[in-house]
């Protein structure tokens, strides 16, 4: 158990170092000899755990998705129960929330060439576009578009454009609450027309 604790902390704090470099340096200037060392590590202990910079940069990816995920995947849950206004608020709400995890991080690694990045990356992503179609079919009465699958594309593509650009990229400043707002009436707006 206290190995396996051990080894849990080694791999936290490569990670770790990993994710401070390829923030305030990039990805040309990650190694893994200077991963291992702002880590605390030996170059060995490091190897034991990732082959090279392209294992390190594939796990911060896997991990990160993962987190955006685990958040985005309670609040469809919740979502599903409210009236469209109430739900897409809330799942607006939810990708800003998940764009601030770590804004920094998301930059560094969505701007890093697609051929570093794991080949299942996209399945967390992919999934959102069917849960999109699902809580439309609640309301597909109510709504003004009639190619579900479409409007969950570019809903998908509208939230998360919007709130990456502003967010992540900084290209806004506002507040999140603000932003939150804008972009819930523009999906409205999109969803069911004017009212």
């Amino acid at each position: 158990m206290a190995r396996q604790s051990r080894a849990e902390a080694t791999v936290e704090a490569i990670l770790t170092a990993a994710a401070h470099i390829l923030v305030v340096k990039g990805f040309a200037k990650l190694n893994t000899n200077a991963v291992a060392e702002r880590a605390g590590v030996s170059i060995g202990s490091l190897y034991q755990y990732f082959p090279g910079k392209e294992a390190l940069v594939a796990e911060l990816m896997r991990r990160h998705v993962s987190d955006i995920d685990a958040i985005l995947s309670v609040e469809f849950r919740l979502a599903m129960q409210l009236p469209l206004a109430a739900a897409a608020q809330r799942l607006v709400r939810a990708n800003i929330a998940a764009h601030q995890v770590d804004p920094a991080l998301h930059r560094a690694l969505f701007t890093l060439d697609p051929g570093l990045l794991p080949n299942d990356l996209s399945q967390p992503i992919q999934s959102t576009i069917p849960r999109i179609t699902a809580l439309l079919e609640q309301f597909r009465d109510e709504l003004l578009v009639t190619d579900l699958k479409l409007a969950a594309f570019v809903a998908y593509q509208l939230v998360e454009s919007c709130t990456h650009a502003a967010i992540v990229d900084g290209l806004l400043t506002t507040s999140p609450a603000r932003l939150e707002t804008e972009i819930t009436q523009a999906l409205i707006r999109y969803l069911v027309g004017e009212r």
